[in-house]
């Protein structure tokens, strides 16, 4: 009896060390890059997206990032949303972080228009040209905010460290042009 007790202390004993180990080995991040819009006016805007027909699912839906192969799981984004003053939108997210923003821009979305409420202010971006705004979010010269957001997904009984690649779009007043 004594012989079976100290034989289940043991293989309890070890267990629990396997399990420490387990826990204590460095994982390796999963990578994603994000690209956004933020509204950096006074005003609360109105956000209209035109995705690619690749990622649009319903007439008032697309596919937010390129994780699922199949295109009619979630998740799922309005195509119209408002943007209030200071806020953020995130567009689309990937996986493959070897990319540049606006070629991201590019392959999901075929125009962008952004209405101001408060005033006639209406921009519009397209490939190869932006109406009522001095840059461009489609051309290889266009200025993007970028930030490395390291993070930590967290699961029932683990956790993954993620390191996302921001891309931000800064809609700004300076800019804007009547």
């Amino acid at each position: 009896m004594v012989k079976r007790d100290l034989f289940n202390k043991r293989k309890l004993v070890g267990i629990a060390f396997l399990l420490l180990f387990l826990g204590a080995c460095k994982k390796e991040p999963s990578y994603s890059l994000e690209i956004s819009i933020e509204n950096k006016t006074e005003d609360t805007i109105l956000l209209n997206l035109f995705p690619q027909s690749e990622y649009l699912l319903y007439p008032d839906l697309y596919r937010p990032n390129d994780s699922n192969k199949d295109p009619y799981t979630g998740p799922f984004v309005k195509l119209s949303s408002e943007l209030v003053p200071k806020g953020e939108k995130s567009l689309f997210s990937s996986r493959n972080i070897d990319q540049e923003p606006y070629s991201v821009a590019a392959l999901v979305f075929d125009s962008i228009i952004i209405s101001f409420y408060n005033e006639q202010i209406r921009i519009s971006f397209s490939l190869d040209t932006a109406i009522g705004y001095s840059d461009n979010l489609y051309d290889s010269t266009s200025s993007w905010d970028y930030e490395v957001i390291k993070a930590t997904e967290n699961f029932q009984y683990s956790s993954h460290p993620v390191e996302i690649h921001s891309f931000k779009f800064v809609i700004s007043t300076v800019k804007i042009e009547q």
